[in-house]
């Protein structure tokens, strides 16, 4: 990168920048920018500056570079320049910035693709005061601009919580009638917002997903934690965990054919390291959804046993989560040596209260 640097064009100062922000070496990126002369911030470079700024988690220092690239001479302002700044602007969680952006750009007739309005939806979705202009900049992209939303659109709106349940269905329908296959950010989102009626529809739809990460099965635990299910969080994590030991398939209870999870034949990854994957990858997250659902289900004793206990749960706490639904259970159980009992181990495992 260096040698690239001291050739001194464009291109390499530009190469130099995404090279540091990927590490996101703010110091670098600044210096690298200061170093660099006039002549050679051209429309790649400014664009290359305000995404490593971005990057590097100093929006504010991007639309600084996106309002300097403005005011400069014999440079062109172009589609992904502004698509930076619009980024910017939603990391910065700054939805009407960001808008304003969008609407620049039709102004200026630059053409809006699909990002730009990716963007700006997910700054608008993440915002509780402005997440009807989400669906307002849909309906713009669709009916006005004839653009097309794809998976990710309806990932981040679906995935937003303030937008209300009947609007989420309305989306989630919406999917299936454009035809768009979804993945695990999709169903993830699903569990999330609780769209499956019932624990066999969730566990099912668990069931279909090809590849499950940790953040997905976290997020079906707690949707089955809200309902008190903790029966069948066991069942899961035991199933993800035995699977993990022995790399063999779960078994879906039809005709006694056993299945990996998601499906291991439709797979990407090799079936016989992802559920070993899954389960050295369960966090406090997945622990403490598992105890909030015996909470919900009033089998507190159950749960202080689980965190008390030489099992898996109880051994791997590390941070304050768990130990959290642990003293709940005591409440609830209104046993207040237990409660004595887990500070002091919070206090043994230096864990914060």
């Amino acid at each position: 990168m260096e040698a690239a640097i001291r050739l001194g064009t464009a291109k390499s100062f530009s190469i130099g920048l995404e090279a540091c922000a990927r590490s996101r070496k703010w110091p670098k990126v600044r210096g690298l920018w200061e170093r660099m002369g006039e002549e050679h911030k051209d429309t790649f470079a400014y664009t290359a500056m305000i995404s490593a700024a971005t990057r590097c988690g100093r929006w504010e220092k991007a639309i600084a570079v996106f309002e300097e690239m403005q005011a400069a001479k014999d440079v062109m302002v172009d589609e992904v320049a502004y698509n930076a700044a619009i980024f910017a602007f939603g990391v910065g969680k700054q939805p009407l910035r960001a808008l304003e952006m969008l609407i620049r750009m039709q102004q200026h007739n630059l053409k809006m693709d699909r990002t730009s309005f990716n963007t700006v939806i997910s700054a608008c979705a993440k915002d509780p005061k402005h997440w009807s202009l989400a669906l307002d900049c849909l309906n713009a992209m669709i009916n006005d601009v004839g653009i097309l939303p794809d998976i990710r659109t309806y990932n981040t709106l679906i995935s937003a919580p303030s937008i209300p349940k009947d609007e989420v269905m309305r989306l989630w329908k919406e999917i299936d009638a454009r035809g768009l296959k979804k993945d695990v950010f999709t169903y993830t989102a699903a569990f999330k917002a609780d769209i499956p009626e019932t624990e066999e529809d969730a566990i099912g739809i668990f069931r279909s997903i090809e590849s499950p990460d940790t953040i997905c099965v976290n997020a079906l635990l707690d949707y089955l934690a809200r309902r008190g299910q903790w029966e069948s969080s066991l069942s899961l994590i035991e199933k993800i965990s035995l699977s993990s030991a022995s790399h063999s398939h779960i078994d879906k209870g039809g005709g006694g054919e056993e299945e990996g999870i998601g499906h291991p034949d439709n797979i990407k990854e090799d079936p016989k390291h992802q559920n070993h994957r899954l389960a050295e990858q369960l966090d406090d997250f997945t622990f403490s959804s598992i105890l909030k659902g015996m909470n919900v289900g009033r089998a507190w004793q159950q749960a202080l046993d689980m965190l008390k206990g030489g099992g898996r749960i109880g051994a791997a706490a590390r941070g304050n989560a768990p130990f959290n639904c642990g003293i709940t259970a005591c409440h609830i159980g209104r046993t207040w040596e237990n409660a004595i009992y887990l500070l002091e181990t919070m206090k043994d495992r230096n864990i914060s209260r």
